[in-house]
Parts: structure tokens; C-alpha cells; sequence
């Protein structure tokens, strides 16, 4: 019997998310109609196509901004191999079969099958900091520290519509719609340091 497949997005050998490679075709993006949604801001509304036919995968990209890569190799069509790690824009995934996934660190894994609905795209990690841009974080560091939009905006010297489209993409990654729920689930869980890397921005 063909073992399942899964896109695996892996941080430091733990796994993140999971997501199970279907018979047939299935669309890669971050349109909220993909079957398999990613939350990142690099990764297209509809990035690329995964087809598995009995084990066999190929992967087509549908002319994504910033592209589809196989072992860093940028391709518009290729056969997907297991044990590959595939890139879409910023965001690394690797395919993996059943029974080769990482055995579980005792924490939660999470499983996006796309054939489920209502359980479609990324689902959520209780402190996905590792899905955050390096522009992302000091935005929600200054969020965090009670900072509006547009004071965030001209702290980092950057346009208030950015600000509001990472603030967006921030609240898509954790799961939550607006700024309170921020400081009413996060903040107390949070170590600061895990948010802002020491050189993902200067003070200013």
C-alpha cells in the first residue's frame, strides 16, 4: 500500500504544520480557496499546482511572484521527489512520506487535510513565531507594546497601508481578526525575545 504523503513545514526538526498530499490535483496559496493555505506573505493568492498520481508528484508553478524552488532550484514544472524541500517564495516545506515523519516531541501536531473542508490552509501553532517575516516581527513587537498602526508606521519609517497589510497578515498567522485579541492571548505567553531577533531592526 503507497504510504501518504505530507508537505511538512518543519523548525528545527519539529514539525509545524502538515499538510496531506491528496490524489489528484491540489492548489498551493494564500487565497483562502486554496486547498492547501499558506499564511505568509511571499507565498502568492495562487502560487503553484501539487498533482499526485498514485505516489508520483509533480509541482507546477502558476506564475507566482516570487516563485517555486526544489532544493533552492527555481522550476515552473518538475517531478517532486520525497526528501525534497520545496520553497514557495520565503516559505520552506519538505515532502515527506508517512513514515518518515519526525516521531512527536510530545507536543500537538497540526494536520491540514484538503480534502476537509472547513479545514482548509494553515492551521494555527499556539506561537508561530517562526512563520513571521523579518519584517513582521518589530511590527508586532510594537503592537505588542500598545502602539497604533500609524505610530508603528512612523516609528519604522514605513507607510501606514504596510503597516496595516503586515498587521493583517500578523493576526492570519495567530489565528485572531484585531489588535485586542493580540494582548489578550498573546502577550502573557510571550517572551519578547522570541518576537525580535537582534537584527531584524535597529532602534531608532
Amino acid at each position: 500500500m503507497q504510504s501518504r504523503l505530507y508537505l511538512v513545514h518543519l523548525s528545527e526538526g519539529v514539525i509545524i504544520a502538515k499538510y496531506v498530499v491528496v490524489d489528484g490535483a491540489t492548489s498551493v496559496g494564500r487565497s483562502a480557496r486554496s486547498q492547501i493555505q499558506l499564511s505568509d506573505w511571499s507565498v502568492s493568492r495562487q502560487h503553484a499546482q501539487l498533482h499526485n498520481t498514485k505516489g508520483c508528484v509533480t509541482i507546477r508553478d502558476l506564475n507566482s511572484k516570487n516563485g517555486t524552488f526544489i532544493d533552492d532550484r527555481q522550476v515552473q514544472s518538475s517531478p517532486l521527489l520525497a526528501g525534497q524541500q520545496i520553497r514557495f517564495g520565503e516559505l520552506r516545506l519538505v515532502l515527506l512520506p508517512e513514515s518518515e515523519l519526525p516521531s512527536d516531541s510530545g507536543e500537538e501536531q497540526k494536520t491540514s487535510d484538503p480534502r476537509n473542508s472547513g479545514n482548509t490552509g494553515l492551521q494555527c501553532p499556539s506561537l508561530p513565531i517562526d512563520l513571521l517575516s523579518p519584517a513582521q516581527r518589530p511590527v508586532l513587537k510594537l503592537l505588542l507594546e500598545g502602539l497604533t498602526e500609524r505610530q508603528v508606521a512612523e516609528r519604522l519609517g514605513l507607510s501606514q497601508h504596510t503597516i496595516h497589510s503586515h498587521a493583517r497578515a500578523i493576526y492570519r498567522t495567530f489565528c485572531i481578526h484585531k489588535k485586542a485579541e493580540l494582548f489578550r492571548h498573546l502577550l502573557p505567553r510571550m517572551d519578547q525575545t522570541m518576537i525580535l531577533r537582534r537584527d531584524d531592526i535597529a532602534d531608532r
